[in-house]
């Protein structure tokens, strides 16, 4: 069975700028849990894997770029958990392969490479369908984890905490981590998205219905 790194430690940041304005800044060091499940990837995996299992599938399916962390990672939990993998590759099979495809390869995970426009459609419920008509019953993980689960698993960061905070911060990519965070938390958070133009995450993150409302976010621009 595989090991993580759990809870992941708390580390203080010490600089003069920190010190002349007066501030304590801390890290949750989420990037040693694991060399390869790292991050918020396994966060946004272990309840997802979970449903895999107790509803009974013996593989998952999920989607992500050449070079996506969140399909490594999804490649090697399945096989630590014993369950087969599939990965939706967005864009044409390449003549060279990134280390990421080939340690998803390494990892027994079927690689099926898709065109960027036929990517767009990976909510689709007539792709999906089409895809596990074709390689069979699958649990479907979305892009990064982007899911009730994946949120589940985001929240235990928050109860990791020994210290209370004036602001909690993270970066965000489908905004799946705040939204876990926010459910957690009564301090302010503040999300950094990871690409241009991120002000839509608002809108994602506040659609979670289980959302509870204690916190303020702030979108950094």
């Amino acid at each position: 069975m595989i090991h993580f790194q759990l809870p992941s430690p708390l580390e203080q940041l010490e600089s003069d700028f920190l010190k002349q304005h007066e501030l304590e800044v801390f890290v949750k060091r989420d990037d040693l849990i694991h060399p390869v499940i790292s991050g918020n990837k396994w966060r946004k995996l272990k309840y997802n894997i979970k449903a895999a299992k107790e509803n009974g599938f013996d593989q998952v399916l999920t989607f992500g770029g050449a070079f996506s962390n969140h399909i490594i990672a999804t490649a090697t939990a399945a096989k630590a958990h014993g369950l087969k993998s599939i990965g939706v590759i967005r864009g044409e099979k390449p003549k060279n392969w990134s280390a990421t495809l080939k340690s998803c390869k390494a990892a027994g995970m079927e690689l099926k490479f898709v065109s960027r426009a036929v990517y767009k459609s990976k909510a689709d419920s007539a792709f999906i369908n089409g895809l596990t008509d074709a390689y069979g019953e699958s649990y479907v993980i979305p892009e990064g984890g982007a899911n009730e689960m994946g949120r589940k698993g985001c929240e235990e960061i928050v109860s990791e905490l020994e210290n209370s905070f004036d602001y909690l911060c993270c970066s965000a990519g489908t905004g799946t981590t705040a939204a876990g965070i926010l459910n957690s938390i009564k301090e302010n958070l503040l999300v950094f998205p990871a690409l241009k133009g991120g002000a839509f995450l608002r809108d994602e993150i506040l659609s979670n219905p289980s959302l509870s409302k204690k916190a303020k976010i702030f979108i950094s621009n």
